[in-house]
């Protein structure tokens, strides 16, 4: 049977540094899935760190919730300002509904919601699961948290892009996808002046043989390079190769120098 409820997720001080120039690291968001909400009897509440200076973000979302997994119905982001501790009141900046999200208990904590920097800019964003599609790359809503305006803000950019991961290791957006039965591929894109431009991307055409086909290459030069298959390769496998290649290369670049031994 279904049950009206509430996910409340609250974005409290982070424990580190109070300076955004950090970025801040994807985090794994701790759920309870038996929470008591008033007025909305049993519920979900989560914590999110965003940063200390900025006091505390609410996303609440109501849905039907069965067997640990909502499907919401509509959300509202609240702002909690420190100067407003005292007596509590929140100052609700964005409602939206009907609004279809997903999100549900999993082995390790809570599927369906992520919370990471995917802008690079030292504050915690959000992002949630839309639908279950059954397929790779399956479509979400983002928040990019604005400093300036003191408020979570739609990501049109990031939504076009799918199911974002945040490799730690780059700093680079990555997106696993397939389209149809045509073609897949991975993309790694990155920030520049504000706009989301591909770093990396790679297709392979679908159902082929080994050696059959090629594979698409795209750099951040923008520049397209078409290699064909050796005979027995198999384009995935190459893929995966050419993808590995190109993160070292990534992170050597954009690691800072090792440390200089001191002359004898």
């Amino acid at each position: 049977m279904s049950l009206r409820s509430l996910i409340i997720l609250t974005a409290l001080a982070a424990c580190c540094s109070p300076s955004p120039a950090a970025a801040a690291p994807t985090l794994a968001p701790a759920c309870d899935f038996a929470a008591k909400v008033s007025g909305h009897g049993r519920g979900v509440a989560c914590r999110i760190p965003l940063d200390r200076d900025r006091g505390a973000f609410t996303l609440e979302a109501w849905g039907d919730l069965n067997d640990d997994a909502l499907e919401a119905h509509g959300l509202r982001l609240s702002h909690l300002a420190k100067p407003d501790y005292a007596d509590r009141q929140a100052r609700v900046t964005l409602t939206l509904a009907p609004f279809p999200a997903q999100i549900w208990r999993t082995a390790d904590g809570v599927g369906g919601l992520k919370a990471a920097d995917f802008n690079g800019d030292g504050y915690t964003d959000l992002a949630l699961l839309e639908r279950e599609t059954g397929r790779p790359n399956p479509p979400y809503f983002y928040w990019l948290f604005d400093p300036e305006a003191d408020q979570f803000v739609r990501s049109s950019a990031l939504e076009r892009l799918g199911d974002v991961f945040l490799n730690p290791a780059t700093g680079l957006l990555e997106t696993y996808w397939r389209m149809g039965a045509s073609e897949e591929g991975v993309s790694h894109h990155r920030w520049v002046n504000g706009t989301l431009t591909i770093a990396f991307q790679a297709v392979c055409p679908m159902f082929h043989e080994p050696g059959e086909g090629a594979l698409l290459l795209t750099g951040a030069d923008g520049v397209e390079q078409e290699i064909p298959m050796a005979p027995g390769e198999s384009c995935l496998e190459r893929m995966e190769n050419e993808e590995k290649a190109f993160q070292a290369r990534w992170a050597a670049r954009t690691s800072p120098p090792a440390a200089q031994p001191p002359p004898p």
